[in-house]
């Protein structure tokens, strides 16, 4: 003989297709905060871990006072170097727009919009990309000069040429660009040399060049 049943019976939930759309459209607006959240504690930690900066030193046989000209004369810069050309209207100005096409040794090709934010004549210029937040990805590009004397006395003009990136997707930049940029910069001073000189100087004169 089967014993007779006597637990009591708990009747199963029933829900109406409004509870259980109500239910679902919950479910994925948790899920759509979570996952914001996720992205967001991401970006930043990207944001805390990356940053880096590339600088290309050089010394230039020649005062500042002939250097700055043509550093200043940046519409120009295409006509006697092969990685970057930019599109300006007129002499460059703090708040003025300009476009830049670089051309790298990989064979790609990237074009950015900056802004001028610092001319000291005849020191220093320096821009700022502008095609993203500052947050995500800010820079600081520079080209300065400092004036001193060789061993005879003669005067030569040592020149920076850096860039410093941060916030998170300059990791990203530091990854895939990192050592095209570098590669750039050292390119530019050698052409920036043979175009003041008028003949290059050995590699070797070009120090400091890193990726940091």
């Amino acid at each position: 003989m089967i014993p007779e049943d006597t637990s009591p019976c708990i009747p199963h939930p029933t829900y109406t297709t409004r509870e259980l759309y109500k239910n679902s459209s919950s479910t994925r607006l948790v899920m759509g905060w979570a996952a914001a959240v996720a992205l967001a504690a991401f970006l930043f930690a990207l944001a805390d871990a990356g940053g880096f900066s590339v600088n290309e030193t050089t010394v230039i046989a020649a005062p500042r006072e002939e250097v700055w000209p043509v550093l200043f004369s940046m519409a120009e810069w295409a006509t006697w170097n092969e990685v970057f050309a930019i599109q300006i209207d007129g002499p460059p100005e703090v708040g003025k727009p300009l476009r830049i096409t670089s051309h790298w040794e990989d064979g790609t090709t990237s074009v950015s919009n900056e802004k001028i934010v610092t001319v000291e004549y005849p020191s220093r210029m320096c821009w700022e990309y502008q095609d993203l937040p500052q947050w995500l990805l800010g820079t600081d590009r520079c080209i300065s000069l400092a004036e001193a004397q060789d061993f005879d006395g003669k005067p030569i003009t040592h020149l920076a040429n850096y860039e410093v990136f941060d916030g998170p997707v300059s990791t990203f930049v530091k990854w895939y660009k990192g050592y095209l940029i570098e590669d750039g910069f050292r390119k530019f001073n050698r052409a920036l040399k043979t175009k003041i000189s008028g003949k290059p100087r050995p590699a070797w004169v070009d120090i400091g060049g890193a990726v940091a």
